[in-house]
């Protein structure tokens, strides 16, 4: 699962062009680093985007932090549907994913790589509200350790795709999936996991094919560290780090993911909430049956605790 010779999956442009609107097997194909580099449409020159709100400066600054495998591409709708409703909206990659795929990826790496971003990419508003952090899966999980590790730094958090104690004090299922992707994942390799995720997307039948080669497909995906992002999903420990955030947390979980802890947390939370999205799956976020509820709810809960020009 390193970063050698062929090990980085794309679909290409040309790819795109030629599969008329649904990528195939085929069309994902495995490069060299610097080629995958020159074919994905991710520009590896910046390692953060920003989406000024349509309203000018002083707006509420937004933070989104994508999944494991995935870049900055991941919310890049998403940051668009909120510049729009008046937020400033910052798009990371995490180390090991984008433009800092070749930094080593850690639980600390990841923390202090948003924190950064956040310092430097995300002022408070004109009104004094700190940014508010958004993180699906994997960076839902670092990001509910952010909250205990630095209370201080963010408002509000919006915790997607995060319904299962994966870390500190998991049950067997948990350990049992972790396991499966300690021995599987190694053996696949990066292209077959790309593979196998496309078919899972396959299998929603809701996931527009136009937003999946905007945020996955032609960035391309990263799973030079997937060891490394199983390593921080075990280290998580979200029953110790909430209650030590004292602003409000929304979580949002799809009813078909794995989700044993959701309502401990929000239990844990000093300020916590949760949705569910009935029929759901871990892909809700992009979802067209989802999606548009899912920034409908991002929009509420803020207006719920913070005055919004």
């Amino acid at each position: 699962m390193g970063s050698g010779c062929l090990s980085h999956p794309v679909v290409t442009e040309a790819a795109q062009q030629s599969c008329q609107g649904e990528v195939r097997d085929q069309d994902i194909v495995a490069f060299c680093k610097g080629c995958f580099q020159k074919l994905s449409s991710l520009d590896f020159s910046k390692h953060v985007d920003v989406f000024e709100a349509v309203g000018g400066g002083g707006a509420i600054t937004l933070v989104y932090v994508h999944g494991g495998g995935g870049s900055r591409e991941m919310f890049k709708p998403h940051a668009r549907a909120m510049a729009a409703k008046n937020f400033r909206c910052v798009l990371m990659d995490l180390p090991g994913h984008g433009a800092r795929m070749d930094e080593e990826l850690t639980m600390n790496s990841a923390l202090q790589a948003i924190v950064q971003v956040i310092r430097e990419y995300a002022p408070p508003s004109a009104s004094g509200t700190k940014p508010i952090y958004i993180g699906g899966s994997l960076g839902g999980y670092v990001g509910m350790e952010l909250l205990g590790k630095f209370p201080d730094l963010v408002s509000m958090a919006i915790i997607t795709m995060c319904g299962q104690n994966v870390g500190v004090g998991r049950g067997a299922a948990a350990s049992m999936g972790l396991w499966a992707f300690e021995t599987i994942l190694p053996r696949l390799g990066s292209r077959k996991i790309m593979s196998a995720l496309i078919g899972e997307i396959r299998k929603n039948g809701h996931l527009p094919e136009e937003a999946m080669m905007e945020c996955s497909f032609r960035p391309g995906m990263f799973f030079g560290q997937a060891m490394a992002q199983v390593q921080i999903l075990k280290a998580s420990d979200p029953s110790a780090a909430l209650g030590k955030f004292p602003g409000p947390i929304l979580f949002v979980n799809g009813s078909k993911d794995h989700r044993d802890s959701e309502h401990l947390w929000v239990e844990k939370s000093q300020k916590g909430q949760l949705i569910v999205y009935e029929g759901a799956d871990h892909f809700f976020s992009h979802d067209d049956r989802h999606s548009k509820r899912f920034e409908e709810d991002c929009y509420n809960f803020i207006k719920q605790h913070a005055a919004i020009s």
